[in-house]
């Protein structure tokens, strides 16, 4: 669970502050194996 956090972290201090809240909305940071793997949730348009 650590690295998961570790990587949420990551991905929202390199985002501009503007993006930021709506993508993180979207970031799906999961544990697989001996890594992470990061998911980008896509809605409507995208």
């Amino acid at each position: 669970m650590r690295r998961r956090c570790r990587e949420r972290e990551w991905q929202a201090a390199r985002l501009p502050e503007g993006l930021r809240e709506e993508i993180m909305e979207r970031i799906v940071v999961e544990e697989r194996g001996s890594g992470v793997l990061v998911k980008l949730r896509k809605g409507e348009g995208f």
